[in-house]
């Protein structure tokens, strides 16, 4: 009896282990975000020289992946600034801009949190 001992337990384990892992047809483990049918489409959002709306919380990309970025809260003025990846930046309720690598965004970002 003692030598069946060993693999019992060793199957109970492997079982206890692969049972906390969620599975790929059940996205809230997976890390996979479901579409959100009330939110736009990014690439209707996140267009140069349009105004981001004030109540802005986030997009659906074309895969159909929620997409929301942090939103901060200007310290030094009043506003929210927020990015859409690398590609945009802009302040709630504001022109939307390209690049966060770009002088417009080191300025935006001066301004909104007062490191001039």
């Amino acid at each position: 009896m003692r030598r069946f001992i060993g693999p019992i337990l060793a199957t109970v384990a492997v079982a206890l282990v692969l049972g906390g892992c969620g599975t790929a047809a059940d996205p809230t483990h997976s890390g996979a975000t479901p579409k959100s049918e009330s939110l736009p489409a990014c690439h209707q959002i996140w267009v140069k020289g349009r105004t981001l709306p004030k109540d802005y919380q986030g997009c659906v990309d074309s895969d159909g992946v929620l997409q929301v970025s942090e939103v901060e809260q200007c310290p030094s003025s009043d506003g929210a600034l927020t990015t859409y990846h690398q590609d945009y930046f802009a302040l709630l309720g504001q022109k939307i801009d390209r690049g966060v690598d770009s002088t417009a965004y080191q300025q935006t970002y001066a301004i909104c949190f007062g490191t001039n």
